[in-house]
Order: structure tokens, then sequence, then C-alpha cells
């Protein structure tokens, strides 16, 4: 009895295999909103079907009766079995089964991807790595959409990608016959594409230069002008200290030069009585011309050298020396 079971047991197990690894699998592409359509391809003579969402029932179709577990959602033709899966939204992406018969049999399978609509591509020129040291005109060009890019480099005819950054949108850029650069994002539901001149772009990056080279020079030229004026008043305040040092040392050169002391040895005059109501007495004043004779040494032996008593005397004319 045991063996029977095993039997069967391995008869069912090979026969579900077998219906999955054949049933044909179809992968549907929809926009959110639209409304899909799955059929069974194949016009047969069944009966019963049964519609399957990732393996949970959602509609049944017996004895040409339908029955939808959301009928809001979902419908099902009875004429030729098919479903209809209304106001699509991301949520309903999934696997999609067919089944008939007591075993419930797969007929077919829908892979359904529900995309949004991909927003229109966004180009960015790199004005920073355009070259204009030939005579075309280099860009490098950034088209994106949706979190993807692409990085072209392009001249006047032709564009060769760099860089990409590709996973759910296919964006690609090329020129039009009008000499544009046409930019064109698109997924498996919708397309969009935005274009723009080039020679505008390369017109635009050649007067920046220029006016940046304007900017330049100008700010160079007076940089230096500003130099040389500093250096120019640097040498013009060092001259004149200089010079202002130069007098000043030579004026005192001058006054010490003119300054002599004279030291001279008078002898003492003899008192000379003057009458004191002399009007004369009383205005004048004699003073004694020094002799350029000068003192004679004296000798550190006091024996040898009599002591000479010589004395330095100022005396005014009627001035009366006390006894």
């Amino acid at each position: 009895m045991r063996s029977y079971l095993h039997i069967i047991t391995f008869i069912i197990l090979n026969f579900t295999a077998a219906s999955e690894c054949g049933a044909q699998v179809h992968v549907v592409y929809k926009s959110i909103g639209e409304k899909a359509h799955l059929t069974l391809k194949e016009q047969w003579n069944i009966t019963t079907v049964k519609w399957r969402m990732d393996r949970m029932l959602i509609a049944t179709v017996e004895d040409k009766k339908s029955v939808a577990k959301h009928p809001e959602k979902f419908h099902m033709h009875v004429p030729d079995n098919s479903l209809f899966i209304k106001n699509l939204t991301v949520n309903d992406s999934g696997r999609y089964y067919a089944q008939t018969g007591l075993w419930e049999e797969d007929i077919i399978q829908y892979n359904l991807i529900v995309q949004e609509a991909v927003s229109n591509p966004v180009i960015e020129p790199d004005l920073y790595h355009q070259s204009n040291s030939s005579s075309v005109c280099h860009v490098l060009v950034k088209c994106s959409a949706d979190g993807d890019s692409v990085m072209y480099d392009c001249d006047h005819q032709h564009c060769s990608l760099t860089n990409t950054t590709l996973t759910r949108v296919n964006i690609t850029l090329n020129y039009t016959d009008n000499g544009m650069l046409e930019c064109t994002a698109r997924n498996r539901v919708s397309m969009k594409q935005t274009s723009i001149s080039l020679g505008n772009m390369c017109s635009e990056k050649t007067t920046l230069p220029t006016e940046s080279g304007n900017y330049i020079l100008i700010l160079i030229i007076i940089t230096s002008c500003t130099f040389v004026f500093g250096v120019l008043m640097m040498c013009i305040i060092k001259l004149f200290y200089n010079t202002t040092k130069k007098e000043q040392n030579e004026g005192a050169y001058q006054g010490d030069k003119g300054v002599n002391t004279i030291y001279s040895v008078v002898r003492k005059q003899p008192r000379t009585e003057t009458p004191a109501h002399s009007s004369a007495a009383e205005t004048a004043t004699v003073y004694d011309v020094p002799s350029k004779c000068a003192r004679a040494p004296q000798s550190d032996s006091g024996d040898s050298v009599p002591k000479d008593d010589t004395h330095t005397v100022y005396w005014k004319l009627g001035q009366t020396q006390d006894p």
C-alpha cells in the first residue's frame, strides 16, 4: 500500500513540474493608470479557468459564469476567458497565472511590470570642460532623467559616450538633421525628448574667456601699478630721511668746530684808586687781554722748581677790594 502511495505522489509531482515548465511566460509592460488585458492566446475549449496573482486566486470562470475577488480592479471576459486589470498601479506588478483542470494546470503565465512614464530629460552642457584650442568646439554634455544619466563628448557633428549610470531609463544623445543636439529618454512604456543647439553653447563659452581674460589683465595692471607706486614712495621716504640725517650731522659738526675754549694766564694788576663819583668808573668795564703764553708745567717735585704764585683774575674797573 505504501509503495502505491509513493508511486502516485511521484506521478503527481512529475505532472506538476511538467505543467509549470511547459507553461509559456509572457512579459507585459504597462504604464501607471492604463489597463492590462491578459489573454489565453489560444482558443481552447476550456470551461473552467482560474486566474491567480502570485498564486493568490483573483478571478474564476466556470460554466460561462465569472467571479472576481475585486470587481473594481479585475474583470473576466467570459467568451475567451481573458482577464482585465483596470487602473494599474506599481503594486499591480507581479506574476499572473491562468490555470485549468482538476490539478490546476498552468495554461499561461504573465510577468506584468507597471512603470511610471519617463520624465523629460535634462541636458546639462559642462562649459568648464569645453576646449576651444582648435577650430572645433568640444563640449561635455550630461543628459539625465529619473535618476539615470549619461555623459557624452560632443563636437559640432558627433557625440561619443564617455560615462553612463543607467538602471531604469534608456538615455541617448544624438544630432538631428537640423543641427540640434537631442537627448532621448525612454523606458518600456514611454519616451520623452529634449533638444538644444550646441552652437549657442560654443558661442557662450567663447565669450566667457574674453571677459575673464580682460578682468585678469586689468587686475594684473592694477597690482603692478600699486607695487611700483609703493616702491617709489619707499625710495622717496628713505632719500628724505637720509638727507635730513646728513644735514643734522653736518650742523652738529660745524657747531663743535666753531666753539673753542681758550685759557690764559694773566698777571695780577696793581690796585688803582678811582674816585667813586666818577661816571666813567660806574659804566666802564676793563678786561685784560690774555696772552698767548702758556703756563709753564710744574714738576711734581716742589724742591727743584720754585712755586708759581700766578693767579688768574678778572677785575672790574672801579671795584674796590675788601681788606
